[in-house]
C-alpha cells in the first residue's frame, strides 16, 4: 500500500515539475487584489435629472412657409443617415418643394433664470412664432412667449429670450474640452413631443467632424454619445455628472440606434457673446481655400504623413496673402494647436477671433516655417451652384467636368482667375468628389 503511494508521489511530482519551473520564469496573465480600488461608480441619475430638468423647456414653432430638401443633392456616404430631429427625413423628395406653414417641437435650456434659452438654429429656422414651455418645480408648467435674439447657422445654434421674465431655474455650462471618453452624461428632451424625458450612457467619442446632418454643410465638432436621442430632443442638453450642460443635442443616426452627436458647449460660449449684442456669430477668416492631404499628395510634397491643410488657393486681398501664405504651403498648426485633418483648421480659424494675430506654422518646399497671420470677418458667402450653359468637357475618370474660364463661367461661380481649369460638375462619389473638389473650383497647377 505504501509502495504504491510512493510511487504516486514521485510520478505527481515529476509530472508538476516542469508546469512550475515553467510557471515560475513567465507568469501569463496580471491580477488585483479584491481589496482595489474601483475604476468609476455608477452616478445617481435620479438626483441629476431632479436638479437639471426644471431648466429644460419644450419649445414649439410656428414655421413660415418655406422651401424644404432634408436630401440635398451631392448628399452621399454618412450624410444620407442623418436628419435634422423635426420635420424631415432622409425619404424626403430630392428636388425643393414649397411646404405650407407647419408647426415643430424642440427642445431649449435655460442659461439666466429671466428667460434666456440656448438651442438648435433648425429649431426655431424660419419661425413665425416660438412658445416655450417650462415645467415648475410644483408640477405645473407655464407656457411663454420667445423670440430669437441670435443665430450661428453654420454650427447650428440659436439664442432666444422669454418675452416675460421666465422666473426659471438656469442650468450652469460646464467644460466640454474635459470630458473624457468613456464619461457617462444623461441627455435631457421632448422626445416626439413626451416632454421632459432622460436617458443615459457615455461619451462615445469625441471631434465628430465628418458629419454633415441633412447634407447641411458647416463647421461641426461633435461628441458622440450612445444615450437615446430620438426626434423632438433636439437643442436640449446633454450633462455630465456634475450637473453641467456639456454639449447641445442635435444630430442622431436614422440608420440604427445608439449613435447621437451634440454641439461641445466650449464652441457655444465662444459665440454667446455675440449672439447676445449682435444677433449673430460673425467668424473669424484665414483666407484660403484648402484641400485634405492623401498619401499620394503627401509624397508628392515631399511630406512625412498626410497631416495638415493644403492651401490650394489664397483669396486676393485675404488675411492669408496679406501674411505671405502661398498655394500649396501645408498649414501644419494654428494658434498652437496642431491641425491633424484639413477640417481642424475651418474650425480652429472661424473661432479664434475676429483682429487677432495668430501664430501659425507651415511647410513650404518641404521646409517648415513659422509666421503670423491677423484675421478678419468672414465675408458672406455668394457662389452660385447653377449648371453652366457652356458645354463641359467629360473626364469621366476623375469623376469630374471641367471647361474655360469663359465670361459666363466666371460670372456664375463669382471667379476673379483669368487662367486655369474651371471645375464646373462633380460627380457624387467619384475620385474628385472624394478628393474634396466642388463645383467652382478651378485647377491653376498639377502636379506642382
Amino acid at each position: 500500500m505504501n509502495i504504491h503511494i510512493a510511487t504516486a508521489v514521485i510520478v505527481a511530482g515529476i509530472m508538476a515539475s516542469p508546469l512550475s519551473s515553467e510557471a515560475a520564469k513567465e507568469q501569463l496573465w496580471t491580477e488585483r487584489r479584491n481589496s482595489a480600488p474601483k475604476y468609476t461608480q455608477i452616478p445617481d441619475f435620479a438626483a441629476l435629472a431632479e436638479a437639471v430638468m426644471p431648466g429644460v423647456v419644450s419649445i414649439s414653432v410656428e414655421q413660415k412657409a418655406r422651401v424644404s430638401s432634408s436630401r440635398r443633392p451631392g448628399m452621399s456616404g454618412p450624410e444620407e443617415f442623418f436628419f435634422r430631429f423635426f420635420g424631415q427625413s432622409p425619404q424626403a423628395p430630392q428636388r425643393p418643394e414649397p411646404m405650407p406653414r407647419g408647426q415643430g417641437i424642440g427642445t431649449g435650456f435655460v442659461i439666466q433664470d429671466y428667460g434666456l434659452i440656448l438651442t438648435n438654429f433648425h429649431v426655431v429656422e424660419n419661425a413665425d412664432t416660438i412658445r416655450v414651455t417650462l415645467s415648475r418645480n410644483d408640477g405645473s408648467e407655464e407656457e411663454l412667449e420667445a423670440k430669437i435674439l441670435g443665430v450661428a447657422p453654420e454650427y447650428d445654434v440659436a439664442l432666444i429670450q422669454t418675452l416675460d421674465d421666465a422666473n426659471a431655474e438656469a442650468i450652469p455650462l460646464g467644460a466640454s474640452q474635459e470630458i473624457r471618453i468613456g464619461d457617462w452624461v444623461m441627455a435631457v428632451g421632448n422626445p416626439f413631443g413626451l416632454s421632459q424625458t432622460v436617458s443615459t450612457g457615455i461619451i462615445s467619442a469625441k471631434e465628430r467632424r465628418d458629419i454633415a446632418p441633412s447634407g447641411r454643410r458647416g463647421i461641426y465638432n461633435f461628441l458622440q454619445t450612445d444615450a437615446s436621442i430620438n426626434p423632438g430632443n433636439s437643442g436640449g442638453p446633454l450633462i455630465n455628472v456634475r450637473g453641467e450642460v456639456i454639449g447641445i443635442n442635435t444630430a442622431i443616426n436614422a440608420a440604427g440606434s445608439g449613435i447621437g452627436f451634440a454641439i461641445p458647449i466650449d464652441m457655444v460660449k465662444e459665440m454667446l457673446p455675440d449672439l447676445k449684442a449682435k444677433g449673430r456669430f460673425v467668424r473669424s477668416w484665414i483666407g484660403i481655400k484648402i484641400q485634405p492631404l492623401d498619401e499620394a499628395l503627401a509624397e508628392s510634397l515631399g511630406l512625412r504623413n498626410t497631416e495638415g491643410a493644403l492651401i490650394a488657393e489664397i483669396i486676393s486681398g485675404g488675411p492669408a496673402e496679406a501674411a505671405g501664405l502661398r498655394e500649396g504651403d501645408v498649414i501644419t498648426e494654428f494658434n498652437g494647436e496642431r491641425v491633424r485633418e484639413s477640417s481642424d483648421l475651418p474650425l480652429l480659424a472661424s473661432l479664434a477671433g475676429i483682429g487677432r494675430e495668430i501664430p501659425i506654422r507651415y511647410v513650404r518646399d518641404q521646409k517648415f516655417k513659422r509666421g503670423r497671420v491677423t484675421l478678419k470677418a468672414f465675408p458672406e458667402d455668394g457662389i452660385a451652384t447653377n449648371d453652366s450653359d457652356e458645354a463641359p468637357v467629360d473626364e469621366s475618370v476623375l469623376g469630374m467636368s471641367i471647361g474655360d474660364i469663359t465670361d459666363s463661367v466666371r460670372e456664375q461661380f463669382q471667379l476673379q482667375n483669368q487662367e486655369g481649369a474651371a471645375i464646373l460638375k462633380v460627380t457624387r462619389g467619384g475620385l474628385a468628389a472624394r478628393a474634396g473638389i466642388r463645383p467652382g473650383d478651378v485647377i491653376v497647377k498639377l502636379n506642382g
